[in-house]
């Protein structure tokens, strides 16, 4: 019985390892979308007061690339994940409203 405890013990300290791992990567990502969240936000807060010269700079700092097809079709790149631009969105207060369709391919 002595061993069967022990076992258990050895078994939860492990699990206890593992969880603690889980969670120190989760919190580092969490970490790095945080950060990214607060740069896509200052730059929101930074574009709004700047004159039209700042504005196509902060511009250029989110889009990589932007393309033209045929019938004026426009693929745009950005510099920022598409999940995180449409956590932003979501998270966005004011007036205007931006709809984002992800690319289907």
């Amino acid at each position: 019985m002595i061993a069967e405890t022990k076992f258990q013990l050895e078994q939860a300290e492990h699990d206890v390892a593992i969880r603690m791992d889980e969670y120190e990567n989760i919190s580092a990502q969490s970490e790095k979308i945080r950060k990214k969240y607060d740069s896509i936000s200052s730059w929101a807060d930074l574009y709004v007061l700047s004159t039209m010269e700042a504005k196509k700079m902060i511009v250029s700092q989110l889009i990589k690339q932007i393309r033209v097809n045929r019938d004026y079709r426009l693929e745009i790149e950005l510099n920022v994940g598409y999940e995180e631009l449409y956590c932003y969105i979501q998270n966005l207060r004011g007036d205007a409203a931006l709809v984002v369709q992800r690319k289907t391919a």
